[in-house]
């Protein structure tokens, strides 16, 4: 992600998500090692954001006007660059649905967090295949 002043935001709030989920007991992996939340939040916003900002479009309220694509500059670890767009969304728009994102997907892949780039891929992929 470029410097996004809601970046900071997020990743706390991802941060915080992943941190109450250790809490409870769950764990977080990726290549075969355990995360700490901040791991999760570092590796995994990216994809959060580009999924929450696809269930906002199906839910009929519209995208928060980011811009994702498969291509460096990217996250190292998953190759999803985000376009921040010129003037960010409020918080508490994106944040629903970072949450929402969080409890379903993130919790759905915390056993091998390569999951969770493959549902953002193919959320890109059904969106290039409805503009197209």
């Amino acid at each position: 992600m470029v410097d996004d002043p809601l970046e900071d935001q997020l990743r706390r709030l991802l941060t915080g998500l992943a941190d109450q989920a250790i809490v409870r007991g769950e764990q977080f992996v990726y290549d075969g090692g355990a995360l700490y939340a901040d791991d999760v939040a570092d590796i995994g916003l990216v994809s959060v954001l580009c999924l929450a900002q696809a269930l906002s479009v199906s839910t009929g309220l519209g995208g928060f006007g980011y811009e994702f694509q498969l291509a460096a500059p990217a996250n190292p670890i998953f190759p999803i660059h985000s376009t921040p767009p010129k003037e960010p969304p409020d918080f508490f728009r994106v944040a629903p649905f970072v949450a929402a994102v969080f409890h379903a997907d993130v919790l759905d892949a915390r056993t091998d967090l390569t999951l969770l780039y493959r549902a953002a891929e193919r959320a890109l992929q059904n969106e290039r295949g409805a503009a197209g």
